[in-house]
């Protein structure tokens, strides 16, 4: 489609040297046995219902014992997986300090190592450790903040494909004339063309690695996993970037900002009234167009700069110079902890999309961070991180409606319930931006925050919608991922 292929024109726009400096290198086999060893330990740790459950003396007394809890787990599982390896790394720190708290000091930075294998391993595949990331994170703020007898340095940086590739210096890789088109993901093609281009560029990694690593064996596979990884990096931003693409393609074929829409002979309105059909806003059909246009391509920046944003968040987290408060936020106790290294980057975006947009802007621009509405840069990049959840549910299911029309009683089914399969695609569009985007399920405000917690509130009301069955109809299984 016409927004995959911009998708991929700007990948190719892109400084490898730029994008390398975020994406994350991917997991080897043995730091894949680490993760799945952390999520373990996390998964039976019960670290912040016992930790934000506490206060003053208490609460120190708390981070200790559980911090203490998980590393004996951690370092458990590792004897069990590793055998000699973790028997043999304990038998020396237990040499140099003999109580169990100096043991675990000593074994600081293996614990840092997989700390940062879970840190990277979440930013490739957001849908994954989910409540595990949100115990790492917690216990990892009140490790750098709270000084404990087993305060250590645990936080280190997410290893980058341009930080490792400096470090074995093989930064040259990243200026290889052919980097580009062994790291750009294939565009769609027939199965015999698809299979050719895989080999092609299976080659074309190996010839490239080869020829930096001067027949160094390390330096071969460090090359080979990072030009991997950047092409993971790039089919990431790529899937993300393309479903939002495609929502704004629709937009635009779809409905006019002056004339609205015509499919059939019938007129598609998106004009939307407070107090109308769940909404908290008023916008005439022209101001709600391009409210809903501005929307996407904000969050189709977001997304395009994701790695970016998910490391400054990290940081702001993770700052011990802003301590954390509890505070309950009217949506459950939460730490309150403010983030201006994410907040600055988000207004960045904002100038970006509003520039996009001819300078235009018809929302608020306040970005809510580190209050009520978004108590800490943790949840803010949960927020954005499932935006590809709402969009790719509701592209797949348009796009399937032709298809289901084929169907033997289908098309007749289409042709009763909403006049035609054209008629049908406009009606799910003209609700999801009617409704989606309405201010519903905030304050009434059209802030930026406000704008996905009204498009999560039109998902959670779509089993009411007329068009629910022609969802099921094209394999909608939900919006929220597995868990």
């Amino acid at each position: 489609s016409k927004a995959t292929v911009s998708v991929l024109y700007w990948i190719r726009r892109m400084k490898p040297h730029s994008l390398a400096g975020c994406v994350p290198v991917r997991l080897t086999q043995e730091e894949r046995v680490l993760q799945k060893l952390l999520v373990s330990a996390l998964d039976v740790s019960e670290y912040t219902n016992k930790v934000d459950g506490s206060g003053g003396y208490t609460r120190q007394r708390a981070i200790t014992e559980n911090l203490y809890d998980l590393y004996q787990i951690m370092l458990g599982l590792n004897v069990n997986s590793s055998k000699d390896k973790g028997r043999k790394m304990l038998q020396k720190a237990f040499e140099e300090d003999r109580s169990a708290k100096g043991v675990m000091r000593k074994c600081d930075q293996w614990i840092a190592s997989i700390f940062e294998i879970g840190r990277r391993y979440k930013r490739m595949n957001p849908d994954m450790m989910r409540s595990e990331y949100g115990k790492l994170i917690s216990l990892m703020q009140d490790a750098v903040q709270h000084k404990t007898d087993l305060t250590m340095e645990i936080n280190i940086p997410v290893k980058t494909v341009k930080e490792v590739l400096a470090h074995h210096g093989l930064l040259a890789v990243l200026d290889d004339e052919n980097i580009a088109a062994a790291s750009t993901p294939l565009e769609k093609m027939d199965k015999e063309e698809l299979e050719a281009a895989v080999k092609n560029k299976e080659q074309l990694i190996k010839t490239i690695a080869e020829k930096y690593s001067s027949g160094d064996k390390e330096k071969f596979e460090v090359a080979e996993l990072c030009i991997r990884s950047l092409d993971d990096g790039n089919c990431f931003l790529r899937d993300n970037a393309a479903s939002l693409g495609k929502m704004i393609a629709l937009l635009k074929e779809y409905f006019h900002p002056e004339t609205g829409s015509r499919v059939n002979g019938k007129y598609g309105d998106i004009s939307i009234y407070s107090a109308r059909g769940g909404s908290m806003l008023s916008h005439s059909h022209r101001s709600h167009y391009y409210y809903v246009l501005e929307s996407l391509t904000l969050w189709r920046c977001i997304m395009s700069d994701i790695f970016t944003l998910w490391s400054v968040a990290e940081e702001d987290m993770l700052d011990p110079s802003r301590p954390y408060r509890m505070r309950n936020t009217g949506q459950g106790t939460h730490r309150l902890k403010s983030a201006p290294k994410t907040a600055a980057a988000m207004r960045s975006h904002i100038a970006n999309a509003q520039k996009l947009m001819g300078g235009q802007w018809v929302g608020s621009q306040i970005v809510h961070l580190g209050d009520d509405d978004v108590p800490n840069a943790l949840v803010f990049i949960d927020k954005y991180t499932q935006v590809p959840r709402i969009i790719n549910p509701i592209i797949k299911v348009i796009e399937a409606i032709d298809t289901i029309s084929e169907l033997p009683g289908q098309q007749a089914y289409l042709e009763r319930k909403f006049g035609s399969a054209e008629d049908c695609k406009v009606a799910i569009l003209q609700d999801f931006f009617k409704h989606a985007f309405d201010g519903s399920g905030d304050d009434g405000g059209s802030c930026i925050d406000g704008r996905l917690t009204s498009a999560w509130n039109w998902c959670s009301r779509l089993h009411k919608k007329p068009y629910y069955h022609t969802f099921l109809l094209g394999g909608f299984q939900g919006f929220d991922g597995q868990w």
